[in-house]
């Protein structure tokens, strides 16, 4: 493994742009993990319906937050989601919603916000 992938920081961009430090610095991954955990919760119901749009509104937070740093967190919503649509999973009201939020809203109002 080269030594600059060990590295926890360094002196040189080039360098710390194959580490984890600035990703870590940016807390982005705090943003991922919730996005990434809460898909269980909202499947087995154990907030209810109003408990359920909770959760989602952060992490749809969570979403706008993080695409200040880049357009990953939506390429990869409009990746899970078309795909989750297309096989019929997306079978409760949340998560419907959430396919509305993530190619009727975030990702429109992301095009049209890039344009201005």
């Amino acid at each position: 493994v080269p030594r600059v992938f060990l590295t926890a920081s360094s002196t040189s961009p080039e360098a710390d742009a194959l580490t984890l430090t600035p990703y870590l610095a940016s807390m982005r991954w705090a943003a991922h993990a919730y996005i990434g955990s809460i898909g269980a919760a909202v499947n087995v119901q154990v907030a209810g319906f109003l408990g359920n749009l909770a959760i989602l509104l952060a992490a749809a937070a969570a979403c706008s937050w993080d695409v200040s740093h880049d357009y990953s967190i939506l390429v990869y919503l409009m990746k899970t989601f078309s795909g989750d649509q297309l096989a019929g999973k997306l079978d409760t009201a949340e998560w419907k919603l959430v396919l509305l939020f993530t190619f009727g809203l975030f990702g429109p109002s992301l095009w049209l916000l890039e344009g201005s």
